[in-house]
Order: structure tokens, then sequence, then C-alpha cells
């Protein structure tokens, strides 16, 4: 059974998060999401080193491998180009092994030349293994049947439009696509302790201040969300990307971290990340390449499955979506 967010647990959590969320600025408070920073940190990271540690994590692999991509010269060798990884993936109860090479861009599509790509499949073809492309397309990795490539003039070209159709991240690797409640929100409510706050204002003046916690809790609309797995949790934060600070009575405060419009969709492989992020209470002390390339993790994906599966979670998930890509490859059957 996944840990339980009592009133006590609830408030360590806004603790640890508090100083991440929100810095001081001059006169106001000023809030960055939790999923922003983890962004940033992705876009620093080598994009093998991200997608070894996500394949890791999501437990759908028996092991990986990272091939070598400096071969010894030999005279009158095959052009022949080894892909990034050898992945054993576990696949309805039996091992797939395949070649998997690695690619990020922000563009809509993947342009290699005929000589690259025939370099990479006469590898996999001599091993009889199929020739899968992980894209990091902008912050969504696509992993992708090699077939898919269409030849255009002399260069063979992957679309981003056919690359989601056709992602096999949730059939091979047991990725989810989780779609939080628009309305669903996290309340600190706090007593400022170091000034009074002037009643005749509707705001708070402009300055710095201590604030003291008194009340946390996830909400749907108005309504308290009462079970909430620790694990699930994490959904939560990963779509909020807004806070508003609210003046209450007396000499208190509220400040609502929530997601907007486009922010309420995160997918299951995001988490790993947050997870570690947020047990480091801010992340400072994690050598990011070394935490998703040495392991190992603290939670995994199937942690998250399971607590994706409670009960509970149906107060502010809408829905969990395991994405069937549009052709199963033959060796998938």
């Amino acid at each position: 059974m996944p840990d339980k967010l009592d009133p006590k647990t609830l408030a360590r959590l806004a603790f640890q998060l508090y100083p991440s969320i929100f810095t001081e600025g001059e006169g106001s408070i000023d809030g960055e999401s939790l999923l922003t920073r983890i962004h940033a940190i992705r876009k620093g990271l080598h994009p093998e080193h991200e997608l070894f540690g996500i394949l890791s994590w999501l437990g759908k692999c028996t092991t990986i491998h990272r091939l070598d991509q400096t071969p010894l010269p030999i005279e009158n060798s095959p052009d022949l180009q080894a892909p990034d990884f050898l992945v054993f993936a576990n696949h309805e109860g039996r091992i797939v092994p395949m070649l998997i090479e690695c690619k990020a861009t922000s563009d809509d599509k993947v342009v290699w030349s005929e000589k690259y790509l025939k370099s990479l499949k006469d590898f996999a073809s001599i091993l009889n293994l199929p020739l899968l492309l992980a894209w990091k397309w902008k912050d969504m990795w696509l992993v992708v049947d090699s077939s898919h490539f269409e030849k255009k003039v002399t260069a063979y070209h992957l679309d981003h439009e056919t690359a989601l159709k056709e992602n096999l991240m949730s059939l091979l690797f047991g990725n989810r696509w989780i779609k939080v409640k628009d309305e669903a929100s996290f309340r600190i409510d706090a007593k400022v302790i170091d000034a009074t706050l002037d009643p005749s204002e509707e705001l708070l003046e402009e300055g710095s201040y201590t604030f003291q916690i008194e009340k946390t809790g996830f909400y749907v609309g108005e309504r308290l969300i009462d079970k909430v797995s620790g694990r699930c949790s994490e959904v939560l934060f990963s779509t909020f990307v807004e806070n508003e600070v609210q003046k209450l009575e007396g000499n208190r405060a509220r400040i609502i971290y929530r997601a907007v419009e486009g922010s309420t969709t995160v997918q299951l492989y995001d988490l790993l990340m947050i997870d570690l992020y947020i047990k480091s209470s801010g992340g400072d002390e994690i050598v990011w390449p070394e935490a998703l390339v040495k392991g190992p993790f603290d939670s995994s994906a199937e942690i998250f499955r399971n607590a994706l599966d409670e009960a509970g979670t149906s107060q502010f998930i809408d829905m969990v979506l395991n994405q069937v890509p549009a052709t199963v490859p033959e060796y998938l059957k």
C-alpha cells in the first residue's frame, strides 16, 4: 500500500518544497514551478544519461548496455555504426533484445542521411535485432521503430506526428500519460510572524515576510482531498506551474499552487526526476548524470503505477492513459 499523507507529512512536504518553489524578490513572492526547474535541469543533461535513467526506472528492462561508439580501425571494414544502446526489454513475459539510437532535437523532424541510416540498419541486421530511435523531442521522449523513416529525395525523415502515433514508450517500457483535474491545487495557510498586516489592504504590501505554516492540503476546487498517497502527491506537484498569494483575516495569508491550461498532463517518466528532486529538498546536492546512470533509485515506476491504481486517486486524476502505437512491430506480437 502506498504511504498516505497525514497532516504531519503534508506539513513536512510543504517545508521541503517551500524554499524550492518560492523565492523572495524585491517586495514580492516570486513563484517558479517544480516542473519548470526540472525542465531546466533536463536541458543541461546529456540525452543518453537521461534516457538510461528513465528506462531503468520504468522497470521494464532486464538490462541496458551502452555500446562503444569508437570502434578500432580495420582496413576494408564495412561501414557499420553501432547504436547507442543494446536494451533487453521485458514484454509480455518474454525478453526482447533491441538496439536503440538516441537523439535530441526541438525540430519537428529527424533527418538522417541514407548512409547514416544504412550503417545503423546494417549493424542491426547482422545481429538480427530491431533498430529503434529514442527521440527527445523538446521535453518528450518518443521511442519509434526505424521502419517509420521515409525517404525524401536523398535523406530519410521522421516527423514528430508520425513519431507520436507510433510511440512505443508505453507498450515497451510501461510509461503512462496522467491527466490531473484542472481544478486541483495545493494550499499553504500561514501566519505572518514578523510584521503586522494592514487590515484595510486587500493585498500584501511590498516587502519580505516570514511565514509560519499552519495548515496545508490538496484541493479540487474548494473540496479538500482527504486521501492522497505520498507518491500521487508528486503527480500533482508535477503539473502545478502557478502560485497566488491571498490575504486572509488577521495576520494570515494563503499560498495557492496550481496548474494552468496546458499543464495538467504529465508522463510517468517525468516523476523520476521530480521524486529525486523532492527527496533531496531542492536537488542542489544531486550530481544528476551520476544519479541517473549509477542508481539505484529509491523509488520505481512500478510503485507509482500501483499508487495510480488506488481508488483515492480518482479524486484528482481524470484519466491514466496507456498508449498503443498505430502499428505494433512484428517482434512485439
